[in-house]
């Protein structure tokens, strides 16, 4: 009995890590248009500079980008 109830305590652990890490993905997976499907996520998902270079391309579509002196620079960045 004392076998089967530490085994119990040690499966619950376990799901209940399982559970946190499928909705960890899950979570992330919606943050990751770049990444399609359901597959495993890659390493290379997972870089900055991956999400970085989509939202860039996505936004350059909607927006101009206008070149500014160095003091229009610093005060957009402040506001």
């Amino acid at each position: 009995m004392v076998l089967e109830e530490m085994v119990a305590h040690q499966a619950r652990a376990y799901m209940d890590a399982r559970d946190a890490t499928r909705d960890a993905l899950n979570q992330l997976r919606r943050t990751m248009p770049w990444q399609s499907g359901d597959g495993p996520v890659e390493a290379s998902d997972l870089e900055l500079e991956e999400c970085q270079d989509h939202w860039r391309t996505q936004y350059s579509e909607l927006f101009e980008v206008v070149d500014t002196s160095g003091e229009s620079a610093r005060r957009a960045f402040v506001r």
